[in-house]
């Protein structure tokens, strides 16, 4: 195509511009220069952009056509068959006096001219000519408007064509569990922003730069400001706010643990969830400030909780998703909620990330991948016609009702695909670290459990291993056996069923599952009768078990709330019975009851950072401090002679007494762990962490440039 298109240059190019293209051409880029510049040449204008008032670079419409005409009429007139002469007669007006044969004028006889005189003519000849003259002015005017229609109807077709391209990132763009996308596109369309274990990248979409903000290392949900000149991020329970330069970052908020999604609104309020959204949506201005709570989940409803809120345009409603016991779309609603009259109403039943889109249509999704759009009206709130499919193979999230997808004001649409593929993997390593192949556990072995599992509980036998796996809106509580390999799901119920233990025999699981609002089921599974699971009891708040003690009557679990973070618990089995075993203002999480059930380690943040405690049970006296120099995730060893826990990325075996009195001895570094969760064999010779599948190919973005204009195509508009 270089061959046969002749560039016209309106303004200069940058050097790198010129070189890539020099580069795309394989030779030197030539082309004609547009000489008659000014404000808005490098735009056509539109018929109701006439006057300078009315379009952004303050130019008449004519002044365009008239640019234009004269431009053409220079590249006609140069590749007129008589130009040459015409050149040359110019030529000769500027030659020096002598070449002349004719003598000069007197000046005092009459003016002095340097014209070739052309021969005689009559006066029905000059006016044929003229006549010839005004007539193809007349054509060419006629012309060049025509012209210039047409490539504003040209250049219109091609802004509205619809691009699709992928985009190579760094990272998995998730979360280990698969639950939250870690990206978003300028409200413009021009700049994509994303996490990383480096932090978060900028990659521009006009040149495709890419640039790294200092100092947002382990962000996750990212969030652009109206104007898209900052970012919104949360790490570690807090949001933050930066700068695209990376500059002037500012602490907005601390939400503790978990958020259901983060939208910086045309108000310049932030809206989030704190708290899994099972406290409804907040706002906070985007300067900081104190949050106000502006929804509240309905148990009446079926609702567990509400995520991805967005202020819509009127900056007085609210769209967000409601979801249920399943945290997918098969009892999720959209609804929308006016922050003024507190009115409230459902949009669409059974869907999840329900979007605004700046070309008046609602997008949601179901947990299968498929994307829909539904015309809507919103002055009246209202959604009309039917709802159509319009992209698929989408990656949904395993719990939370995310669509790992983003849309921009303009109609640019960034997504992940769908990727079956483990984000964890279980790696069985001796006391020294050493991998022990014999033990691994094939990647098609977890695949059958889900891509994104979370947790993992040991048998007191040894012999299997419990896990939380998560598959697209899909939490079931699956055993493996390490003997055989053979995977098997255990639990049914479409709500969330995670975090199993194990009793002390060894006959039975304990997990939770969610109800309608905050509330949380706790159930027992017998594996040795084919029975339903016995419901033992329920808990207020979102809640995680972590260990079952020796006598078979407590459950050792830690729930989460907005204002106190994580709290301990020891909840009866048989009872309605529990024990505060921390409950402060500090995050404590993971307890442990010791094999002889008289001790329970526990990890809190008290001192500013998680380290390890031992306390009494079920006095509570006698408290320590196991761990140093920090500590997460302890186990003990079945002989009560080890605490096992991990610090700094080192596993570490601390010994101790734990009979009738507890003594705390020595600590030895065993080897680099690198794991975000393990568990202990009953021999304390084996280690099954899980880690991040480095393996994994990290799927590329998809982009697809102008994608309003699909869908209104598919709409048939």
């Amino acid at each position: 195509m270089a061959s046969r298109i002749l560039p016209v240059k309106i303004h200069d190019l940058d050097p790198e511009d010129k070189a890539l293209l020099e580069t795309e051409l394989e030779g030197i880029l030539r082309s004609i220069e547009f000489i008659y510049k000014s404000a808005g040449v490098n735009r056509p204008l539109r018929a109701n952009e006439d006057h300078p008032h009315d379009n952004l670079n303050k130019t008449y419409y004519r002044d365009q056509i008239n640019k234009v005409a004269n431009a053409i009429k220079g590249i006609i007139s140069c590749l007129n068959p008589d130009s040459k002469k015409q050149i040359s007669r110019l030529k000769q007006n500027v030659i020096d006096p002598h070449d002349f044969t004719e003598p000069i004028p007197d000046s005092s006889s009459g003016h002095l001219t340097n014209e070739v005189l052309p021969g005689p003519t009559s006066g029905k000849s000059v006016y044929g000519k003229l006549l010839i003259t005004v007539f193809s002015l007349i054509i060419l005017i006629l012309g060049v408007i025509g012209f210039v229609g047409w490539f504003r109807n040209y250049s219109d077709r091609i802004n509205k064509l619809t691009t699709y391209s992928t985009i190579p990132v760094e990272s998995t763009l998730m979360d280990s569990y698969g639950r939250y996308p870690y990206f978003s596109i300028s409200p413009d369309g021009r700049i994509i922003a994303y996490g990383s274990d480096e932090g978060i990248y900028l990659r521009s979409l006009s040149d495709f730069s890419i640039k790294l903000l200092e100092e947002t290392e382990g962000a996750t949900q990212i969030a652009f400001s109206p104007d898209g000149q900052y970012l919104a991020f949360e790490k570690e329970g807090y949001i933050f706010k930066i700068n695209i330069t990376g500059s002037q970052k500012t602490v907005i908020h601390s939400m503790g643990l978990g958020s259901s999604g983060i939208y910086w609104g045309s108000d310049m309020n932030i809206y989030f969830g704190p708290g899994f959204g099972s406290e409804g949506i907040w706002k906070i201005s985007a300067n900081g400030g104190e949050p106000e709570q502006i929804t509240s989940v309905v148990d009446s409803m079926g609702e567990n909780s509400h995520w991805y809120p967005q202020l819509l345009p009127d900056s007085k409603t609210l769209i967000l998703t409601a979801l249920g016991p399943s945290y997918g779309s098969s009892d999720s609603r959209i609804i929308v909620k006016n922050l003024e009259s507190g009115e409230r109403k459902v949009l669409i039943d059974k869907a999840i990330f329900g979007r605004y889109l700046f070309n008046d249509y609602i997008l949601f999704a179901n947990e299968e991948g498929y994307i829909f759009t539904i015309p809507f009206n919103i002055h009246k709130l209202k959604v009309k016609g039917e709802a159509e499919p319009v992209l698929s193979g989408v990656n949904t999230a395993t719990a939370g009702g995310a669509v790992f997808l983003s849309v921009s004001e303009t109609g640019n649409l960034v997504f992940l695909p769908r990727d079956n593929n483990p984000l964890n993997i279980i790696d069985v390593v001796d006391r020294a670290g050493k991998l022990i192949y014999h033990d691994s556990i094939p990647i098609t072995t977890l695949e059958r459990m889900g891509h994104g599992w979370s947790s993992m509980s040991i048998a007191p036998s040894g012999n299997s291993i419990a896990v939380t796996g998560r598959s697209y809106s899909r939490t079931d509580i699956w055993l493996l056996n390490l003997n055989t390999g053979i995977t098997e799901r255990i639990t049914f119920d479409p709500a969330e069923e995670e975090y199993p233990v194990w009793s002390p025999d060894g006959n039975a699981i304990a997990y939770t599952a969610p109800m309608n609002g905050n509330t949380r089921r706790l159930f027992v599974k017998d594996l040795r009768i084919a029975d339903n699971p016995r419901l033992i009891r329920t808990w207020p708040l979102h809640l995680h078990l972590t260990s079952w003690s020796s006598d078979g009557k407590w459950l050792a679990a830690y729930e989460y709330t907005s204002t106190k973070g994580t709290d301990c618990y020891a909840i009866s089995v048989d009872s309605s019975e529990f024990i505060p075993i921390a409950s402060g203002r500090a995050n404590e999480s993971n307890g442990q009851f010791s094999f002889n059930g008289k001790w329970l380690a526990f990890q809190s943040d008290e001192t500013g950072r998680s380290e390890i405690y031992v306390v009494s049970f079920p006095r509570l006296e006698s408290k320590r401090q196991i761990s140093e120099e920090g500590g997460e995730l302890p186990h003990w060893d079945r002989n009560g002679k080890f605490i096992y826990y991990i610090s700094n990325g080192y596993m570490i075996a601390n010994s101790v007494e734990s009979g009738n009195e507890f003594r705390k001895g020595k600590h030895l570094k065993l080897f680099l762990a690198n794991a975000s969760n393990f568990e202990v064999s009953p021999d304390g010779q084996k280690f099954y962490l899980a880690r991040k599948n480095d393996k994994r190919p990290n799927q590329p973005l998809h982009l697809i440039t102008n994608w309003f204009g699909e869908i209104e195509n598919k709409s048939g508009k």
